[in-house]
């Protein structure tokens, strides 16, 4: 680590970004908060959003996504 080859240096605050994969779940709840979903149906849509992402990203079928999700389409 760099803040080890200087020991005068009480703390280190290391100040990055995160990319867009990282931040979308949070960017995702809070747009639903923003848009006046409550709090159960905000829950239930980023939690499929994230069952949905979970799918696709281990090899999961279209189909497979749309039975992950069908609960935010119900009603």
């Amino acid at each position: 680590m760099v803040i080890q080859e200087y020991p005068s240096i009480a703390f280190w605050i290391s100040v990055s970004g995160t990319d867009d994969k990282e931040n979308f779940g949070y960017l995702l709840e809070t747009n639903f908060r923003i848009e006046g979903r409550n709090e159960s149906e905000t829950r239930l849509l980023v939690s499929e959003w994230q069952r949905g992402n979970d799918l696709f990203r281990n090899g999961g079928s279209f189909e497979e996504y749309l039975k992950a999700t069908q609960k935010s389409k119900a009603g």
